[in-house]
């Protein structure tokens, strides 16, 4: 998984001077949220959204996401939440 934060070399103005500092930036990455539905035995997938986000606590945002766009209206609606294994670039 990547890290939510890059340590990076930067120009910093100030007062009149430019210099080299080294700074702390926050990463960000997209993540893919897809959606399973149907009997475990005939399972049917698609892509619901891609979102940017600070890596990091990616199965909370999956879930909050379902939660807010009313796709699910609690925990017990979900059988797993998982990285998936089978990404494909388009």
């Amino acid at each position: 998984m990547a890290v939510p934060v890059a340590h990076e070399r930067i120009l910093r103005h100030e007062g009149g001077q430019v210099r080299e500092v080294e700074d702390i930036l926050v990463t960000e990455e997209p993540l893919e949220i897809r959606l399973g539905h149907g009997p475990l035995d005939e399972r049917e997938e698609f892509r619901l959204s891609v979102t940017m986000r600070t890596p990091g606590n990616d199965e909370e945002l999956a879930l909050g996401f379902l939660f807010t766009e009313g796709l699910i209206t609690g925990p017990e609606e979900v059988i797993r939440v998982a990285y998936c294994e089978d990404v494909k670039p388009e």
